[in-house]
């Protein structure tokens, strides 16, 4: 699937807000992805184990804690399977910016999109303020709480990080809120269509 975000803005964005709003769809795409999908999870159902052993859930996340989360990089969680990764176009407009996202797993990109939806449903409740305060009222809103930081939690829980690891994947998350509800983004759209077999974006995959 290949979902199109455009984010119309004041003007055209600079170099370091495209960086982070272009990171903080594939954050967001890699946090829907481990805390939703089977095979990065660990679950009991009728007694028996499924998806990952704790070990396992454990050191994929703390690999991703490692590599780090700065908006330069251009790789995605390193224990991702390939044919997991997203892949992104970004496009700059004067008005508006798009980013061009595709992936083979179609709901963990919906949830990219409902994420985004939110953060356009409550703009306006955040206009104004600062990143620090925009990050304290985005992350206390329910549903950002359900469609991210939640699951991220209910997966933190289960593993056995320290307090500082856990930390930074819990503000990763919430920087990506910030991100997306940059003061000079003023809407958002976005459409979908189907990915071909082989990737038609030329872009980067992260």
């Amino acid at each position: 699937m290949e979902l199109s975000f455009k984010f119309d803005t004041k003007r055209c964005l600079h170099t370091t807000q495209v960086f982070k709003l272009k990171k903080g769809v594939e954050h967001l795409y890699y946090f829907s992805l481990l805390t939703g999908t089977e095979q990065y999870r660990t679950q009991i159902a009728g007694g028996i184990r499924v998806g990952r052993t704790v070990a396992s859930v454990e050191r994929l996340w703390l690999s991703w804690v490692k590599m780090g989360f700065d908006t330069s990089l251009v790789e995605g969680p390193p224990e991702v399977a390939r044919a997991d990764w997203v892949r992104t176009e970004t496009s700059p407009q004067a008005r508006h910016t798009e980013i061009r996202a595709e992936a083979f797993n179609d709901d963990a990109l919906r949830n990219v999109e409902k994420i985004l939806k939110r953060a356009e449903a409550v703009r306006s409740q955040v206009e104004g303020k600062t990143p620090g305060e925009r990050k304290t009222a985005l992350a206390g809103d329910p549903e950002f709480q359900a469609l991210l930081l939640n699951p991220l939690g209910s997966v933190l829980e289960q593993i056995s990080l320290r307090e500082d690891e856990s930390a930074r994947l819990v503000e990763a998350a919430q920087d990506c809120l910030v991100w997306v509800t940059d003061h000079d983004i003023v809407g958002f759209s976005s459409s979908a269509s189907q990915a071909s077999p082989a990737p038609a974006l030329i872009g980067t995959f992260a």
